[in-house]
């Protein structure tokens, strides 16, 4: 059955929103035997265990349940399973894994064995396609249906959420046999739906399941009023009356979600929902009832000077932004500092300050938005094939190897083995299986293990004399490996035959495998071809360069990186290790052919060809791709050097390579900071204290840059211009020593994660290259919001700082790296979807023509009276004269352990917003491409914002870091010495860097020693120990131990208070003292912890275990963690 086909003949006889349905004064759908308590498990204030939910919903006689677990609740299954059954509650649904693991396999074991033949699964997903779905869903299905239950598709937002997506894939699902899958439909997660919940309701009765209540306003999701009470929402009586004229009559879920007490939540529910259906026939509203989890919050003021304003959320042009609306976006608010900005201008008089940027989606979920680690999930690439060779850190039988080769060995892949290159040895070889990629984060933090069962392992040091291991090559399934061990060429292999693990190494000439120097056999011979999208819009146009997501081999593009052959071919690397080679990108993308090139690279995160010769930047080493029977694959992995330090942490990459004219390779390392290599030689690190460096750029003259990302003592995203020696400031100032400024601070709902840079060249931009600063200027890369942005540069006092204005709007994927093409000149953009993104697809490729017809700043020099602005072409001189039509406002970071910074004003640093500066006038100079906007109060700050107009329905927000300021302009007419009010002087900015207060002590780590356990954080934000056991009252130590890249803790809490604290950890981010207190809030359901440890470091405490019986859940606090990093401690 087709989904628009179904939408499109509903729509034809179901009338528009609530109108027209033919009333049925009965509702048995809504009657209390036909309700089940939803959301009350992790979510209850009183943190209720089996025994005491069973005996409440027993209470308000509600008589089905779906069981909504968490990671603390896995050891209370049986209870509450024995706890429903004596109370009469029957299990109606239970909450399940996206995929069918061994959590899932146990749950059905557990409804199987106790006979729940209506516990349906309630099973959520992302963006995604039908075919991905069903491969997905299918198995679920069929175990499901060896237990008797359903699946139910819950929808959760994205692509999933929509119920068409849902119903095409059930449809797909019946044709290959599976026919227990329907629809769990929750208002809640459906505010986008509700004009149009008729047509809805009409589509989704065949399949729908389940069905859960909720208040509901129009956009309620939007205005902070998503989870509601029944009969709190605007809309609740025409809700009902839908859903009852429907003619659906299957189970009704009533929902707590929230952090009240379930009991009283319920008893709310229960209350609105009588009163609503009261009305359904249109009788008169009763008294309303008295809500006890629930009240109308009047509107406060701020409690600063500053000016509030609520921005509509989609962008100021929409035509820039093609993605706004889709489903990663759909709480996201565009152009922020814009609006605000054009907001305020219209005050008389302006207001002195403003508020600061709310936060991702508002502020309202959190510092991440709605993103969390459940988003990052993601189990694709450990499903995929993964080739028979993969260059990984494996950790494994007690080896950390961080430069490992994995093989599969024979025919069938009946072994497998790992080459470690700096020992020249296997040391592990198993059979029965690859290697297991974890789905945290997509699988791309902590390295793998094996799969499989162990046949031999042996330590191995590495051989005496001279090692030059020159890296392998491929010949089909076989894979060989050529090194120099005291100046003799070597050739190694090894395969496995009759059960048998053989290996052969010895000299080249005489070796059996030598004919792989002169190319192996071709493995991938088909290329695809697509047809690629020309963009229109001015000065930018965009056009979108298709990628083949589907294509024979499963390949997922998360694109990495990008450059081209000087006849135009592209060679593009994805995280997962591959290299494709892309045609036909020409004016009209009519035939773009892609053909896959490599496999097998570790995490490649930079691409450089010069010379026609192709480089990788890998986490082991870089790597020279060579092609040596021209079948368009490469044959040899060289290794032209692996001298750079290959962390075996999770958040510890490697990105950004280039080359400079003496063949010299730069590269940004999380563990060693920008570093430069010469091939044979030693690597040299030019800088350090770069919190997460994500991306490069190095100019013709030797200018190096690199991006550091918003954390612990890095209060703000930001671009950072390369001094040979600095520090800047990534783990604290150093030596006594306030760290190094960055160029440019970029304002988090700008960018909220940084990627590379590429500095303008070629002829098609030249107009955009600036004049007078040295290299001129750059493009930076916003992976976080898929944007990229021309920064200018000027040098005053001997310090450089940047201006920076987005170029247009959206990118499909994560905006990564850029590259000016040889050929056409333009600009292409690729990028890849880790986490933190707000864009749709996994990848893309895409390119950037500079057209004009708008101005576009191009260089900017900052005075001590105003900003002067240079343009590529003339602004509109009626317009950009008129000093109303601009706006200025300002505010800075603060350095310290906190993780990020506030926006601060600059004039009052003790408050948080952002000051409004007056512009006394504007002038349009040198016919029209230069504007200089005089701001006599204008002051060193980290970020000054720049609305300028350059036409009546055209303006650019450029934002500014200045870290000082030039001579003031004279050259207009009028000039005359403003002195700077005395509450406007602005310190050094230095002034602002400041060091947390100290921590207290742990009242821990003295007492009397305990029986001894020991902690240990696993690399990739888990603990090694999933579940420490404990008796009631006995004295524990506890040693906590922290190998990772990044630091840790440990803190124990209260049974069933994961989620709480965790939201409470959350608000700490932004306080400056928050790492000073270990990111610990202050409440009763933590019970003990130790200090935030260093990575590399341990820490140990002494403490009583509880005394009562039970599951008490562990978690580690740092900002981002606990969702992912959590464990049960087992009182017995």
């Amino acid at each position: 059955m087709n989904a628009s086909f179904l939408r499109t003949f509903c729509a034809s006889v179901v009338s528009v929103w609530f109108l027209g349905l033919p009333s049925v004064k009965a509702a048995p759908v809504f009657e209390k035997n036909n309700l089940a308590a939803w959301c009350i498990v992790p979510f209850d204030a009183k943190k209720r265990g089996p025994e005491e939910r069973a005996a409440m919903l027993k209470a308000l006689g509600i008589r089905q349940f779906v069981y909504d677990y968490r990671t603390e609740h896995v050891p209370q299954w049986e209870a509450e399973m024995e706890a429903l059954k004596k109370n009469g509650i029957e299990l109606t649904g239970w909450w399940f894994p996206r995929t069918l693991n061994e959590e899932g396999r146990r749950i059905l074991e557990v409804i199987g064995r106790h006979g729940w033949k209506r516990c349906d699964l309630w099973v959520t997903g992302g963006d995604s396609t039908v075919e991905k779905e069903v491969e997905r869903l299918k198995p679920m299905a069929v175990e499901a249906a060896k237990v008797g239950v359903r699946v139910g598709l819950y929808n959760h937002g994205g692509w999933f959420g929509e119920p068409d997506n849902q119903i095409a894939t059930i449809e797909a699902l019946k044709k290959e046999g599976v026919n227990n899958v329907g629809i769990v439909y929750n208002l809640h997660h459906g505010h986008g739906h509700l004009t149009k919940l008729p047509e809805l309701m009409a589509l989704m009765k065949p399949y729908l399941i389940g069905l859960n209540l909720n208040g509901m306003d129009v956009d309620g999701d939007k205005k902070g009023r998503k989870i509601l009470p029944i009969g709190v929402g605007t809309e609740d009586v025409k809700v009902l009356k839908v859903i009852r004229d429907s003619g659906y009559a299957g189970p009704v879920g009533i929902l707590n979600h929230t952090n009240e007490d379930a009991e009283g939540r319920l008893k709310d529910n229960l209350a609105g929902l009588q009163w609503v259906v009261a009305q359904l026939d249109g009788a008169e509203a009763g008294p309303r009832p008295k809500y006890v989890t629930w009240h109308e919050e009047p509107k406060l003021k701020p409690a600063s000077s500053a000016s509030e304003f609520t921005p509509e959320r989609k962008p100021l042009r929409v035509e820039e932004w093609p993605d706004w609306e889709a489903p990663v976006n759909r709480d996201r608010m565009f152009d922020f500092y814009g609006k605000q900005a054009r907001f305020f201008m219209k005050q008389k008089p302006r207001p002195s300050m403003v508020e600061v940027y709310p936060g991702l989606d508002g502020g309202k979920m959190g510092h991440w938005g709605n993103q969390t680690e459940e988003t990052w999930r993601d189990d694709r690439w450990s499903k995929s094939d993964l080739g028979n060779v993969l260059s990984t850190v494996i950790h494994a039988e007690g080896f950390t190897l961080p430069k490992a080769v994995a093989l599969r060995l024979g025919n069938g892949g009946e072994m497998a083995a790992v080459f470690d290159p700096l020992t020249l040895s296997f040391p592990l070889v198993w059979r029965e299986g690859f290697l297991k990629v974890s789905d945290v984060r997509r699988g791309f933090m902590g390295g793998m293990s094996l799969e499989g069962k162990v046949v031999q392992k042996e330590r191995i040091a590495a051989p005496k004399g001279k090692v030059e291991y020159r890296g392998f090559y491929r010949d089909g399934k076989r894979v060989v490996f050529a090194y120099a061990l005291n100046g003799e060429e070597l050739l190694d292999t090894v395969w496995e035959e009759n059960g048998v693990f053989l290996r052969e190494r010895g000299p080249v000439e005489g070796h059996s495998h030598k004919s792989v120097l002169k190319g192996g056999v071709t493995q991938w011979p088909g290329w695809i071809e697509m047809k690629g999208e020309i963009g229109e819009n001015r000065p930018f146009a965009v056009d979108t360069i298709p990628v083949p997501f589907e294509n024979p081999y499963g390949t997922l593009f998360f694109i990495s990186g990008h450059d081209f052959f000087q006849d135009g071919t592209a060679a593009v690397a994805t995280m997962t290790g591959e290299v494709w080679l892309v045609k036909g990108i020409d004016e009209k993308l009519e035939k773009v052919r892609w053909k896959r090139f490599a496999t097998g690279l570790h995490q490649p995160l930079g691409v450089r060809i010069v010379n026609d010769q192709l480089y990788v930047l890998g986490r082991d080493q870089i790597t020279r791709l060579q092609d040596l029977n021209g079948d368009d694959e490469a044959d040899f992995h060289e290794c032209v050097t692996n001298a750079q330090l290959t962390s075996a942490g999770g958040h510890d990459y490697i990105t950004g390579l280039e080359i400079d004219a003496e063949g010299r390779f730069y590269f940004a390392s999380g563990n060693q900071g920008v570093c430069r290599v010469k091939p044979g030689g030693e690597v040299e690190v030019l800088a350090k204290g770069f919190r997460n460096p994500n991306g490069l750029g190095l100019s013709e003259d030797g200018t190096v840059t690199t991006s550091v990302q918003e954390g612990d003592w890095t209060p703000a995203s930001a671009i950072c211009q390369v001094v040979n020696g600095a520090h800047f400031g990534a783990g604290g100032p150093k030596d006594g020593k306030m760290p190094e400024l960055p160029l440019i601070y970029f304002p988090r709902g700008e960018d909220n994660s940084s990627g590379g840079q590429c500095f303008v060249s070629g002829e098609k931009w030249s107009a955009l290259r600036g004049r007078g600063n040295g290299s001129g200027n750059l493009v930076h890369f916003s992976p976080g919001s898929g944007s990229a942005f021309l920064v200018m540069r000027e040098q005053l006092k001997g310090k450089w700082q940047g201006a920076a204005v987005r170029l247009g709007g959206g990118f499909k994927s994560g905006a990564q790296n850029g590259r000016f093409h040889p050929v056409d000149g333009h600009l292409y953009v690729s990028g890849l979807n880790g986490w933190s993104s707000y864009t749709p697809e996994d990848g893309c490729l895409q390119r950037v023509r500079y057209v004009g017809g708008v101005a576009v700043p191009v260089e900017i020099e900052s005075r001590d009276n105003g900003v002067l602005i240079r343009f590529d072409e003339a602004v509109d001189v009626n317009v950009a004269k008129e000093a109303a039509k601009h706006g200025v406002q300002c505010w800075n970071y603060k350095y310290s352990a906190a993780y990020g910074s506030p926006e601060w004003s600059v004039k009052h640093p003790d408050k948080a917003g952002h000051d409004v500066l007056e512009v006394r006038s504007a002038h349009v100079l040198e016919g029209g491409k230069t504007l200089f906007l005089e701001i006599p109060q204008l002051v060193p700050a980290n970020v000054v914002h720049l609305h300028v107009a350059l036409t009546a329905d055209r303006s650019a927000d450029v934002f500014l870091t200045a870290h000082a300021l030039g001579e003031a302009f004279v050259e207009f007419p009028g000039y005359q010495t403003i002195a700077k009010e005395s509450a406007a002087v602005s310190p050094d900015p230095m002034a602002s860097l400041k060091m947390p207060p100290p921590a207290k002590p742990n009242v821990w780590t003295k007492g009397e020693a305990g029986r001894k356990l020991v902690m240990e954080a696993a690399l990739g934000l888990q603990f090694v120990q999933k579940e420490l056991r404990v008796k009631a009252g006995e004295r524990v130590t506890l040693e906590f131990n922290n190998p990772d890249v990044v630091p840790h803790n440990w803190v124990l809490l209260k049974p069933g208070t994961t989620a709480s604290v965790g939201q409470k950890v959350n608000l700490l981010i932004a306080d400056p003292q928050g790492l000073a207190r270990h990111y610990i809030p202050e409440t009763d359901e933590v019970l003990v912890f130790t200090d935030m440890v260093n990575p590399q470091e341990k820490f140990t405490i002494h403490f009583d275990a509880p005394k009562e019986r039970g599951d008490y859940p562990y978690l580690c606090s740092f900002p981002g963690h606990w969702q992912a990093m959590n464990g049960v401690m087992k009182v017995e």
